[in-house]
């Protein structure tokens, strides 16, 4: 509009329109960092500031209906009816929770946000996990109840084999994420979860200068790795496997629901996978 088609008509008309492809260009690049991370950018939207986008997306319609039946409306009404009548149409669809939570939801999926039943959720994964005989079966479980409760960047199961913890399954949920699942659990990530024996989750854990040598270096490897929480698998009171997830894709926190929940999961894992491994020695 600028460049182009001055050159070609020789006339300038559109000219003002040119600088609103700026705004164009900003949601473009921010549609890339928020749903494909474009120079491993993360760009955070907070659930008010989510409420508050849905509000504004659940107006839009409204305004577009009053846009269209302004001109008929200009010749009937006065100024005075015609803010009364549009400031009681706005407040309507403000209050509706129709439009306001089918934009919410729109906008939660859009940012990876996830919004799971909990006690739904702990319901099915029992149900499944009382069926699983073989450790394929547990990863599928494991793998598909974290992907729709949580939605990490990455995930990595590990089960422990001649008495280390290795690697059977890794999956990111995005390509241009930085998680990393190495073929063997670190000893500094295994011997932590064996003191534990509890979720160890990376923003929980006290910056320096109060820590130790020892908590430095763990806290490097799960920033390293991209790891957001670790969960031992337990039977017995012994660590039989363990999984990580990575940050939410939506950068929300690890609330204290999710880490009950997981862990729960986890401990129900933990009982599954041994009597997987004794069920694979009698057969």
């Amino acid at each position: 509009t600028n460049l182009i088609l001055p050159w070609v008509t020789g006339r300038s008309t559109y000219s003002w329109f040119g600088p609103y492809f700026g705004v164009v260009l900003i949601a473009l690049i921010a549609h890339t960092i928020i749903r494909h991370r474009f120079m491993d950018l993360r760009l955070v939207i907070h659930r008010g500031l989510s409420v508050a986008i849905a509000t504004v997306l659940a107006l839009v319609p409204v305004a577009l209906i009053v846009m269209l039946l302004w001109p008929r409306l200009a010749q009937r009404l006065d100024v005075s009816e015609l803010f009364v009548l549009i400031g009681a149409v706005f407040a309507i669809a403000l209050v509706s929770p129709i439009a306001r939570d089918g934009a919410t939801m729109l906008l939660d999926r859009y940012v990876y946000r996830t919004h799971a039943n909990y006690q739904r959720t702990v319901r099915e994964a029992s149900s499944m996990l009382t069926r699983v005989l073989q450790l394929r079966e547990l990863v599928e479980v494991l793998g598909t109840t974290l992907r729709e409760t949580i939605r990490p960047e990455g995930l990595a199961i590990y089960t422990a084999i001649d008495s280390r913890l290795t690697r059977v399954a890794f999956e990111k949920l995005l390509d241009t994420t930085r998680f990393q699942a190495p073929d063997e659990l670190p000893a500094r990530i295994s011997q932590a979860l064996a003191r534990a024996k509890d979720v160890l989750v990376i923003h929980d854990l006290v910056q320096p200068p109060t820590q130790s040598a020892a908590e430095i270096m763990f806290h490097s490897d799960l920033e390293t790795l991209n790891w957001g929480a670790v969960f031992p698998l337990l039977a017995e009171n012994t660590i039989v496997g363990a999984f990580a997830v990575g940050p939410k894709l939506s950068g929300d926190p690890f609330y204290r629901d999710d880490l009950n929940l997981l862990m729960t999961l986890a401990n129900q894992a933990g009982v599954t996978l041994k009597n997987a491994q004794r069920y694979a020695e009698v057969v």
